[in-house]
C-alpha cells in the first residue's frame, strides 16, 4: 500500500479544519488545544523506555500508558469538534468516558499500593526537585506538568464557553497523579 498523500496544502493559508468539517483559524483555542495534547502525548511517549527498562510492575504501567494514549487521541478529536458536532463525535467514535476515568483510578491505586508495599515513605517536609531524583523520575514530572498544563487549559476552555465534558477533565486531573506517583516510584536512592 502507497504512503498516504498528508500534504493536502490546505492549511497554507493559517486555517484548518475541525473534526467536524468547519474550517477555522489555527490559531483558534480547540486547534491550540489539540496542539497541547499532542504535545503531552509525544512527551509521555519518551517516558516508556524507563518504565520498560523496570520490573513487571513498571512494563505494566508502560502498557497502561499506551492504552491511555491511545484513547487521549479521542480527547484531541472531541476537542476540535465544533459544538453542534459533539454529539455526532461521541456517537460515532469511542469519546472518553466515566470508563477511562475508573481505569485511571485504578492505576491509580495499583501504583499507591505497591509504593506502600515497597515501604517508600513520603515526606513533604523533604521535598525533592526533580534534578534531585534522577534521569527517570524526572522526565515524568516533566510529563506530569505537561499534563497538568493541559489539564488547566482545558478548564479554559471550559471557562471561555466551550463544552468540556466532566469525564475529559476528571482523566486529566486524575492522570496528573498517577503521573507523580510514576515519578516517585522512578526516583533513585539518594547518593546513587
Amino acid at each position: 500500500m502507497p504512503l498516504p498523500n498528508i500534504a493536502t496544502r490546505r492549511g497554507d493559508s493559517g486555517k484548518t479544519a475541525l473534526w467536524s468539517g468547519e474550517r477555522v483559524s489555527k490559531t483558534d483555542p480547540r486547534i491550540r488545544m489539540t496542539g497541547e495534547i499532542d504535545l503531552a502525548l509525544a512527551v509521555l511517549g519518551l517516558g516508556h523506555r524507563y518504565l520498560r527498562a523496570g520490573d513487571d510492575f513498571a512494563r505494566q504501567l508502560s502498557t497502561d500508558f499506551l492504552h491511555l494514549q491511545r484513547r487521549f487521541t479521542y480527547l484531541m478529536g472531541e476537542v476540535s469538534t465544533s459544538e453542534e458536532g459533539k454529539e455526532k463525535f461521541i456517537a460515532q467514535k469511542e469519546a472518553i468516558s466515566e470508563a477511562d476515568v475508573e481505569f485511571i483510578q485504578g492505576v491509580y491505586e495499583r501504583l499507591r499500593k505497591h509504593l506502600d508495599d515497597i515501604g517508600y515513605k513520603f515526606d513533604f517536609s523533604s521535598w525533592k526537585v526533580s534534578g534531585e531524583t534522577g534521569e527517570a523520575a524526572a522526565q515524568f514530572h516533566v510529563i506530569r506538568a505537561t499534563f497538568r498544563r493541559v489539564e488547566l487549559q482545558l478548564w479554559d476552555l471550559h471557562e471561555q464557553g466551550f463544552t468540556i465534558r466532566e469525564p475529559l477533565l476528571k482523566c486529566l486531573n486524575r492522570f496528573s497523579d498517577v503521573l507523580f506517583y510514576t515519578s516517585v516510584l522512578l526516583e533513585e536512592p539518594a547518593g546513587a
